[in-house]
């Protein structure tokens, strides 16, 4: 009873467990329910989105038209604005022009002028140099007259001569003197060289020449009359009075306030001379042993020699001057030539520089224009760029939006789904408790009944000992007691009795253990049943549960993802923000410079017009400017020719007066010796040089004072001819600026119609598009419809038969697949006329596998297209034979695979019951695909592959591969792309979506 009562329990329990796995399941098809209709719900926003999108892109193409028509309008209104401005600035830049050529016109006659003026005054100096040249002869022939007096004088000097002693020392002093007139000679050439070098500060260097000359003299004369007080008196101390001569007299006489005492004590001892020597030294004449007579003729002599020496002093003097005055010119002149050689250089440097500037504003000016029109564009393409931006912000605002709204949503059904999930594991904790209490009360009932069996075996075991005492009792009972037989038998009747009684106490036992064993039995079975039911509701129970985490994980992970793209589109937007505000403000900085540059146009214009008026008032005044100009520059050449005239017939006078001056050294030897007795000569020279220096310092001052007149004027021409030169090169500029604003307006409207033309066909291009992808937009909208109502309608089917069918009809169109995939290998390998070695087939294969296969084979099939044909044509023809006849077979064997294929898919019963199942569609072949025939020689045509396509169209399009690893390497990957012309990196979020409506559906390897 008490089994019974448990195995009651355990099945109401198991009763309940069902209930409980029913309800279960209807939850779970509750939730899958849910998760179909959130992913609807996803659809519809995908959908809304792509409308948006389509919307937003017609908003744009407006916006886009009114900004050419805007654009349209400014450009007009702008060539409207250039074409009066060029006109106007064309007539004022004629008017200047005239102005400009009568100026021209002018000036070229006033240097008509000028050349003839600089003729006649060429013709003039020519004139001048005749007469200069007449007087220079008059001077030579002047010379040699001179020259001859001087021999005459020699002559007689000869005839007059001295005596034998003094003739030594006149020929000394003599030298002596040569020498310190050659000193005073060089000083003085050296001080004119100086002051002509320096003509701005002739005071002070003249100041300076003189003291050094004065310093040389001074020390020359204290050197020499040093020396020769000493050489005098040695000549006393050894030979006496009587050996001094008259000019050794004079010069003790001079110089006697110079001597010592000890040299006066030699004078005393020799009894020439007393204390008081400078009055009694006169008297020494009568005394040295000379007759009267001879004394006179001498003094006669000395007075001729001193005048005729006075006036060659004179001669020497004025030729000096002239000689000096000549150099200095020469100097000047040379000067004067050199600047005028560097102003020329410095104004070609200059024109040449003002030319390259001339050229450079040019460019520059051009380069303004260009930068205007650029700038003019780059605004109104900010401005678009704008426009765009703002339109972008607020299409990214209100996704961002939606994706809040659906962000929440998604968070509710995650916190609902997560309280479904608590709630299923606590019925499924409570479950396995309950399991649990039942499976240990088994327990304890299967100990108690092996218990009761145990307690039943010891009974038994103990009856079977007692009915074998009694047996044994009873038989020494008879041996015993005989008389007692009848007891004994009454007693064995009784003990046949209790022993029957036992048997069948025994056999009911024993069938009541068999029944129990069998009850037990029953009920291990039912538990262990009901254990493998648990296991295998647990095992439901776990995997459902890892769904709904796979599902849950699903849903984190698309919500991380929704929250990542929020904040990328956050940061999106802030980015156009601040790209928006950068833009706005170089807008701005455009519009300002574009006011900058408006102002600095019509500022330019202004001073245009000011500068033309001040032109047409300053023209008289540059005229004037000019011509003076113009005839300083014809004087200043007329001046340098004529110098430069006078420096060849300097140079050859001086060569000249070089030689003059040797003679007349050599004449001046021997006159001098008489004036140097005197001692007369020097001290007038030195008065007369002292004279010349004053006269020579006068000269050098108006000197200086033309000269800076002339500077400062011809400063003066120079700034004036730099201005007009400016004038001209500015009215050049303008010019050459109209010409090239023209130039470039021209080209600036081939520009703006060359741009327009390339508007117009991308706008149709871009309208094309559109339309397109709104086609395929709508194509996928009644695909997804369709394959979400395929699943609704097909839910009363059963899961298993479902499954199974589906399974079985994945692993047909995968071998149908396989078998394809490798005929069409072997006919590559057969059309490549089995000339690739196994590497290059394999690379080939590996490369057909890949996903990029348009890219890549479309390539090097081109490239090898050439060298497999040269390699076709090298085949013998029983090869080439072979290769097209397995060719033809490859293709009639695919032709039935895809027929076979065909008709598996289409004329079966049990797949057409399958709503599920995937069938091709005419969009979901791709446009662009390498066929066999690319890959075949140029020379193979086959009619059968275009039989074959005519009669059975490709659909490029096989089920899902078993495991997604597999579908890297396979070459069927590329065909299953629903957008063949566009890329794949454009289309992840719609392979997501379909990778989760097959795992919904059950065709995910992993679920499996």
């Amino acid at each position: 009873t008490e089994l019974q009562e448990e195995v009651t329990t355990l099945s109401e329990q198991l009763v309940q467990l069902q209930q409980q796995t029913s309800e279960q399941a209807r939850q779970l098809a509750g939730k899958e329910e849910q998760l179909t209709q959130v992913t609807l719900q996803l659809q519809h926003v995908h959908n809304e989105l792509k409308e948006k999108l389509s919307q937003c892109n017609i908003e744009w193409a407006a916006k886009e038209e009114k900004l050419q028509k805007a654009l349209a309008d400014l450009r007009e209104e702008h060539l409207q604005k250039e074409s009066k401005q060029r006109n106007e600035y064309a007539e004022s830049m004629t008017i200047t022009i005239r102005d400009l050529t009568k100026v021209i016109n002018e000036k070229e006659e006033t240097i008509s002028k000028i050349k003839s003026e600089y003729e006649a005054v060429l013709k003039d100096a020519e004139n001048e140099r005749s007469t200069v040249e007449r007087e220079r002869s008059k001077a030579v022939k002047a010379l040699k007259d001179e020259q001859q007096k001087k021999i005459l004088l020699e002559r007689r000097r000869e005839v007059i001569g001295v005596s034998s002693d003094s003739v030594e020392d006149l020929s000394a002093q003599v030298r002596q003197e040569l020498q310190t007139s050659d000193g005073l000679d060089n000083s003085l050439l050296a001080y004119l060289s100086q002051s002509h070098q320096s003509g701005d500060i002739a005071l002070d260097n003249s100041t300076r020449a003189s003291s050094a000359v004065s310093d040389i003299s001074d020390r020359d004369d204290r050197e020499m009359v040093a020396n020769k007080l000493h050489r005098i008196l040695r000549k006393i101390s050894r030979d006496g009075l009587q050996v001094l001569t008259l000019s050794d007299q004079m010069f003790l006489k001079q110089n006697s306030a110079k001597l010592d005492s000890e040299q006066r004590n030699i004078i005393v001892e020799s009894k020439l001379a007393s204390p008081n020597l400078s009055f009694n030294l006169p008297n020494l004449s009568f005394n040295l042993g000379y007759s009267p007579s001879h004394q006179g003729d001498q003094s006669s002599l000395l007075q001729r020699i001193g005048t005729l020496e006075q006036e060659l002093s004179k001669k020497e003097k004025e030729m000096k001057r002239k000689l000096s005055l000549l150099e200095f010119r020469l100097e000047q002149e040379k000067q004067s030539c050199k600047e005028w050689r560097e102003s020329r250089e410095f104004e070609r440097e200059r024109g040449m520089r003002l030319e390259q500037e001339l050229r450079k504003d040019r460019m520059i000016g051009v380069d303004q224009s260009a930068e205007l029109i650029r700038l003019d564009t780059q605004l109104s393409i900010l401005k678009s760029q704008l426009q765009k931006t703002q339109d972008d912000s607020r299409s990214l605002a209100e996704q961002l939006k939606d994706c809040d709204k659906q962000l929440k949503a998604t968070q509710r059904a995650l916190q609902a789904e997560r309280v479904n999930f608590s709630r299923v594991s606590k019925l499924l904790n409570h479950e396995r408790n309950l399991s649990a209490k039942t499976s240990n009360h088994l327990n304890e009932l299967i100990k108690e009944l092996h218990n009761t069996l145990d307690m039943e075996r010891n009974r038994i075991l103990e009856l079977k000992d007692k009915l074998c005492d009694a047996e044994i009792k009873s038989l020494n009972k008879t041996t015993l007691n005989d008389n007692n037989n009848k007891t004994f038998e009454e007693t064995d009747n009784a003990n046949t009795n209790i022993l029957a009684s036992n048997k069948f106490q025994l056999a009911l036992e024993r069938e009541q253990v068999l029944e129990l064993r069998s009850r037990y039995e029953r009920e291990h079975s039912r538990v262990l049943s009901l254990t493998e039911q648990l296991k295998t509701e647990r095992n439901n129970a776990r995997t459902e549960v890892l769904q709904e985490q796979g599902r849950t994980s699903e849903l984190t992970k698309s919500i991380r993802k929704i929250e990542a793209e929020k904040e990328t589109l956050v940061r999106e937007i802030s980015e156009e923000q601040e790209r928006g505000q950068q833009l706005l403000m170089r807008v701005r900085e455009l519009e300002s410079e574009l006011m900058r540059l408006e102002g600095e146009l019509s500022a330019q214009a202004a001073a245009h017009q000011m500068a033309s008026r001040k032109v047409r008032d300053e023209d008289s005044q540059l005229h004037t400017a000019y011509t003076i100009t113009l005839n300083k520059l014809g004087e200043a050449e007329g001046e340098v020719c004529t110098l430069k005239q006078n420096l060849g017939r300097l140079l050859k006078e001086q060569e000249v007066s070089k030689e003059r001056e040797d003679n007349l050294k050599q004449e001046l030897k021997t006159e001098k010796e008489a004036i140097r007795r005197l001692g007369l000569g020097g001290v007038s020279q030195i008065k007369d040089i002292d004279d010349f220096f004053k006269k020579q310092i006068r000269e050098n001052l108006e000197l200086c004072k033309s000269v800076l007149q002339l500077t400062d004027e011809r400063h003066h021409a120079r700034m004036q001819v730099l201005d007009l030169e400016a004038s001209v090169s500015t009215l050049q500029e303008k010019l050459s600026r109209m010409a090239a604003t023209t130039n470039y307006r021209a080209g600036s409207e081939a520009r703006l119609e060359a741009e327009r033309n390339s508007w117009t066909t991308e706008k149709s291009f871009l309208q094309l598009q559109i339309t397109r992808l709104e086609a395929e937009v709508e194509r996928l909208r009644t695909e997804a419809v369709s394959r979400v109502t395929t699943p609704c309608e097909a839910q009363n089917t059963s899961d298993d038969s479902k499954f199974t069918s589906l399974y079985g009809k994945y692993l047909r169109s995968e071998s149908w697949r396989k078998a394809l995939i490798w005929q069409k290998r072997y006919l590559l390998v057969v059309l490549e006329g089995y000339q690739d070695t196994e590497s290059h087939t394999m690379r080939r294969l590996v490369d057909m596998a890949n996903r990029y296969e348009n890219h890549t084979l479309g390539r090097q099939v081109a490239q090898r297209r050439k060298s497999k044909s040269s390699s076709m044509e090298s085949l013998r023809p029983n090869s080439k034979f072979r290769v097209v006849v397995l060719g033809v077979i490859a293709v009639y064997r695919m032709r039935f695979l895809v027929r076979r294929w065909r008709r598996r898919r289409f004329g079966s019963v049990s797949d057409l019951a399958i709503g599920n199942a995937y069938t091709p569609d005419s969009y979901s072949r791709p446009s662009s695909r390498s066929n066999h025939s690319a890959t075949a020689p140029s020379g193979l045509i086959l009619p059968s592959i275009a039989s074959v396509r005519g009669d059975y169209p490709a659909t490029g399009f096989t089920p899902p591969t078993k495991e997604t690893k597999q579908d890297i390497s396979l070459p069927s990957n590329s065909r299953r792309s629903l957008f063949p012309e566009q890329d794949t990196a454009h289309l992840n979020e719609y392979i997501e979506r379909l990778d989760l409506i097959h795992s919904r559906l059950g065709l995910d390897a992993k679920t499996k």
